[in-house]
């Protein structure tokens, strides 16, 4: 493994250094916040990815090797050829094989189906008295002998080992089922014969065993007769207090105290599900809280962002810095907060602006991560125009500015009117339903009148 390891850094080295293209860039942003030492945890990334699929392709390429070779080796029938037939009772193979002279002179291809090898008469009368000897033994289920059968049998339709299909019939179907399942509806005490006939079939011919069940009366479990004890008990105090205001219960049952209790409830079970249920819907509704947070502060973004770029070219209009609009957008919002102001999201971001600005971060450097804080196209675009101000000078700062107010006024109008549309679509539903309770109120009562 460390070789492969090895040649796996040897190519990210010579392919993904030479040509910077084969790296991905979104996994490059991950990796880069997942660790200080970007290009270190890159390489090693890359490294045991190349590993991997080093390592699936020479496991895989050995295995289609010895796919290959086999497949030659068993391709090739030798000059006595030959097809060996399938077991006794299994079913029939297809080859398909290719026929050519020693010369190479082709002459062509055939699909050869080779039926499974069948037993001689003797073989299956032999095979089947060695079963009708084995038979009566697996079919007696939970019944001790076939004299005394109560419950079901297990009726077997084959024998393992042996070719035969079994199908039962019975001389009294309204006492013992083909399925095996005895009917003890009114069956005297002593019990009554059935025979059961078992056939059995293959390709060689069709035997038949009769075999001799008495079904006898199903005995009762103790369970029943304790059940059937209590009852009678319970039926006899029933009666005999049956003019009294209070029916004591029986106390003794063949020597022993009996204990009552009521039934107890089973609420609890399905209250602790309903409580996991609960836990797992507020599990993911926290997800789902945190996605609608994060969908109010990214409207809060955009709904602020024309205000927010009128103010800047105003205060650049009168002299101001865009570090100085910045501190004093910060100080504003401080005191409106001691005035008990609410949070806004594009206030808070400002405020971090001005923080790194105070501590003597690169304005540069703030803008940047100001536009990807806030994570909009608009903010990135407005914080685009200030860095390229710093770092080049742009006389036409202002005018670029006031084309930008315009441009978000005008956005913000656009998805105005797309959230009147979709208001107007939703609003659709109700209506209908209103128009369904008008209809039955007109309707209704002219089709009574008549």
């Amino acid at each position: 493994m460390k070789t492969i390891y090895r040649i796996a850094n040897r190519i990210y080295r010579v392919l993904f250094r030479r040509y910077p293209g084969l790296r991905s860039r979104s996994v490059q942003t991950a990796l880069a916040h997942l660790s200080d030492a970007a290009h270190p945890t890159e390489e090693k990334y890359y490294t045991a990815k190349i590993a991997r699929t080093l390592a699936v392709l020479g496991a895989g390429s050995l295995l289609v090797l010895f796919v290959h070779v086999s497949d030659m080796k068993d391709a090739q029938l030798g000059p006595r050829a030959a097809l060996t037939r399938a077991a006794y009772g299994k079913g029939s193979t297809t080859e398909r094989l290719n026929a050519s002279t020693e010369e190479g002179e082709t002459l062509g291809a055939y699909e050869i189906d080779l039926a499974a090898r069948q037993y001689t008469e003797e073989e299956a009368r032999a095979l089947f008295e060695e079963a009708s000897t084995m038979l009566p033994g697996r079919i007696l289920g939970e019944n001790p002998s076939l004299d005394q059968v109560s419950k079901p049998l297990v009726l077997p339709s084959s024998m393992e080992g042996y070719p035969f299909k079994i199908s039962y019939a019975t001389s009294h179907y309204a006492r013992l089922k083909t399925d095996g399942v005895p009917q003890t509806a009114d069956l005297p005490a002593e019990g009554e014969t059935v025979t059961l006939t078992a056939t059995y079939t293959c390709a060689s011919g069709t035997f038949e065993q009769p075999i001799r069940v008495r079904v006898v009366p199903q005995e009762k479990s103790m369970e029943a007769r304790v059940r059937e004890e209590m009852e009678g008990a319970i039926r006899k105090v029933q009666e005999e207090t049956l003019h009294e205001e209070i029916m004591p219960l029986p106390e003794i049952f063949h020597g022993k105290k009996i204990v009552w209790s009521r039934e107890r409830s089973r609420a609890a079970p399905v209250l602790f599900l309903l409580v996991l249920v609960a836990a797992g819907c507020l599990y993911f509704a926290k997800d789902k809280e945190l996605q609608k947070k994060m969908k109010q502060r990214e409207e809060s973004l955009k709904n602020a962002y024309p205000q927010f770029v009128s103010r800047l070219t105003l205060y650049l209009s009168a002299g101001m810095t865009v570090r100085g609009v910045f501190l004093k957008a910060a100080d504003d919002y401080a005191k409106k907060r001691k005035e008990g102001t609410k949070k806004d999201a594009l206030s808070e971001e400002i405020r971090r602006a001005s923080a790194h600005l105070s501590n003597g971060v690169s304005e540069t450097v703030v803008y940047e991560r100001f536009a990807a804080r806030c994570g909009l196209t608009e903010y990135t675009r407005l914080c685009s125009l200030l860095a390229q101000n710093l770092k080049k000078g742009s006389a036409h700062l202002l005018l670029l500015l006031r084309q930008e107010a315009q441009m978000s006024v005008r956005e913000q109008m656009d998805r105005a009117r797309v959230l009147g549309e979709q208001a107007g679509s939703r609003l659709m539903i109700p209506m209908m339903l209103m128009l369904m309770v008008v209809m039955v109120l007109v309707m209704v009562p002219a089709y009574l009148s008549f």
